[in-house]
């Protein structure tokens, strides 16, 4: 036989022993379908014989031509070509693929895997609305009474006085009291990947409410007082105060703040703040504006027999004049009313230690009230 000839046949013998010892991989899953929750296996084989050529292979697991991540915890590998994975969830579900990588040949085989999920949560509505300073809740509903998480704008809801979570047998309540604007937004109830969404909308309520009361103020007459009410209403407010007299209610500024720069003793009195849109109107609690006297003080300081004059610096024809709170009587030559020249005065003649105390003189002047306090300290003569 022609060496050609000899040389082809040997050949094609080397070429078909190769083919008959090409690696072969397959994989198995079991099984391939699996509830949410529960587990399956993997199982990698490959056609080697060889038992010094198979301790050096290598092995390889992906998922969607990812390389799989075995945490040892729930995708466990008790040895290289054998995966276990427990409580499946729905991001287990792919192709898994297993490389068999030898020094001279690799090989790979893929298997599928579904898992069926079933409805761990789900929102009981998933659009809310609620008006501005109400009080809302969302709920969610659980399977098996699973643990859920809140989020808001993909963060974790913390609990506060105002917000609560409430869990029971199947169901996550997330309570919000005092709506505010801010609290508008999109809420997730989670567990594991699973989530469910709920779209809370806040508006303005249509009639007006009154969100901030105006409170009581004390204040010495000169001094700046300010009164602050706020509202909110759909649509846009008019924010009037009135003030109460004994003919009624009558406006006296519009806006959500009444300011007096110099409050004087006319000024005192009742305020209400009334908020009005054309679907009605709403009114704040009460509010009352003290004024105090202006008080002036000065210490005179005189000996046994001195003249003492004490000034008031007011028309005489207002002043009246007190002593420790009680009414000065003029009598005799001892307490005198001279002429005046500048307001009133009191001038007390011979003065003797029984003339000490606080004496005080006031007057009511247009809008106020004026006061002017005078101590009298009467010493014996040495």
């Amino acid at each position: 036989m022609p060496m050609s000839v000899l040389y082809c046949v040997g050949l094609l013998l080397q070429l078909l022993v190769a083919g008959q010892e090409a690696l072969r991989v397959e994989v198995v899953a079991n099984p391939t379908v699996v509830k949410e929750g529960g587990s399956f296996s993997l199982s990698c084989s490959s056609t080697i014989d060889d038992r010094s050529v198979a301790l050096s292979k290598t092995i390889t697991w992906t998922k969607d031509n990812r390389r799989l991540t075995i945490d040892g915890k729930r995708i466990t590998a008790f040895t290289p070509e054998f995966l276990h994975v427990n409580n499946a969830r729905d991001v287990d579900a792919g192709w898994y693929e297993c490389t068999v990588q030898m020094s001279s040949d690799s090989g790979s085989s893929k298997a599928y895997v579904t898992v069926e999920g079933e409805t761990i949560v789900q929102s009981v509505r998933d659009r809310v609305i609620a008006v501005v300073r109400s009080n809302v809740s969302l709920e969610c509903r659980a399977a098996n009474s699973l643990a859920v998480r809140w989020l808001y704008k993909l963060m974790k809801v913390e609990v506060s006085s105002r917000i609560r979570i409430k869990a029971s047998a199947g169901r996550s309540i997330l309570e919000i009291d005092n709506v505010q604007m801010s609290d508008a937004g999109t809420y997730q109830c989670k567990i594991g990947v699973k989530l469910a969404r709920i779209h809370l909308s806040v508006d303005l309520p249509s009639t007006p409410q009154i969100v901030t009361h105006p409170e009581n103020v004390t204040a010495v007459a000169g001094e700046r007082v300010e009164l602050v009410c706020d509202a909110i209403g759909k649509p846009p407010l008019i924010m009037s105060w009135l003030k109460r007299t004994s003919r009624g209610d009558v406006e006296i500024s519009r806006n959500r703040i009444l300011a007096y720069e110099a409050v004087t003793k006319r000024q005192a009195g009742i305020y209400i703040c009334v908020a009005k849109n054309t679907n009605g109107h709403s009114e704040s609690k009460t509010a009352t504006i003290h004024v105090q006297e202006r008080e002036h003080s000065s210490t005179l300081v005189a000996k046994q027999k001195d003249v003492v004059a004490l000034t008031c610096p007011f028309s005489d024809s207002t002043v009246t004049w007190t002593k420790s709170g009680q009414p000065v009587e003029l009598s005799g030559t001892k307490i005198l009313k001279p002429r005046v020249v500048r307001g009133s005065a009191l001038l007390i003649t011979d003065a003797t230690c029984s003339d000490d105390g606080e004496y005080s003189c006031a007057a009511e002047q247009e809008d106020d009230i004026f006061r002017t306090t005078l101590i009298v300290e009467v010493y014996r003569s040495s």
